[in-house]
């Protein structure tokens, strides 16, 4: 499993080290030939320039947030973070710095917080001196969130795209926008209905709702309860009792955010990690690398 998310991380990383510097020459003024391009009845519209994608809705804003060719930049965010969830020990090979670039340029608000416990739980997975390492990526952290309101009076992209979000506005959070209020309407009405049970279609699908409600409405709660009976039924026969609690956290975190537990760029992963059965020292990372170098 260990081989088949390296390459995934490899393959992924090699797309993207061609996608990411196209992306980057786009946003400084070259010219790409581009052609229109929807997904989904018109839900997704871009302007395809094959090397990657730009949202319409984001053709005239300063920085269009990065998606590659992908779909949403949340969904290549949060694919990317749970990949380097698999790489503990490994942080410091091309392929994954390739991807950690592409997680940071999707300005991904579910990504970032999902990256940010992955580093806390490979801290903890790793066990040696984490209260010390704890320490200080959390005043890095710090440091980082307090200069992005002092830089340029707060006129900077990881202010405006993630960290305002953050903010709470009337008891929630800005950013807390992962169903429409309709949605909510039609989510409040069947917790209350027999549909709970088994779930169903909404008549009229809009854009823009994710999240653990989504998967509810959906498959109810007969199909929720057998999603967790499979994913616990995953968990059997772990090598590490650390790695396979840091997948059902991840799994959770995931499942309550995106609400896609059974898409395979989220279940490969949590599968991959809680299966781990190395330490994820970066000593023990470099040692295997040598030894794949070798063979």
């Amino acid at each position: 499993m260990e081989d088949l998310m390296a390459f995934i991380c490899k393959v992924t990383g090699s797309l993207l080290a061609v996608s990411i510097p196209a992306f980057l020459l786009y946003l400084v003024g070259f010219q790409f030939a581009g052609v229109n391009a929807s997904y989904g009845d018109g839900l997704y519209s871009y302007t395809n320039h094959f090397l990657f994608l730009i949202d319409d809705r984001a053709l005239w804003a300063f920085f269009p947030r990065f998606s590659s060719v992908f779909l949403e930049p949340g969904h290549l965010g949060t694919a990317v973070a749970l990949l380097l969830s698999t790489q503990f020990g490994k942080w410091k090979k091309w392929y994954n710095i390739v991807l950690l670039v592409a997680l940071l340029l999707t300005f991904s608000l579910a990504a970032y917080v999902i990256y940010v416990i992955v580093i806390f739980l490979k801290l903890w997975t790793q066990g040696k001196q984490f209260i010390g390492k704890l320490i200080m990526v959390t005043s890095l952290i710090t440091v980082i969130v307090t200069g992005s309101f002092f830089y340029n009076n707060g006129e900077n992209l990881l202010h405006d795209l993630i960290l305002i979000r953050l903010e709470v506005e009337d008891g929630d959070l800005a950013g807390n926008n992962r169903v429409t209020e309709d949605f909510d309407t039609d989510f409040e009405k069947l917790c209350t209905s027999s549909a709970v049970i088994f779930g169903k279609k909404r008549d009229n699908p809009e854009f823009g709702n994710s999240g653990y409600k989504v998967f509810i409405y959906e498959n109810g709660i007969i199909g929720t309860i057998l999603m967790l009976a499979f994913y616990l039924s995953t968990l059997s026969k772990v090598y590490n009792r650390k790695a396979a609690t840091s997948s059902f956290i991840l799994a959770l975190l995931g499942f309550i955010v995106r609400g896609y537990p059974l898409w395979y760029s989220n279940f490969l992963p949590y599968f991959a990690l809680a299966h781990h059965n190395q330490s994820f020292s970066e000593e023990e990372g470099n040692e295997q690398g040598k030894k794949e170098e070798l063979s």
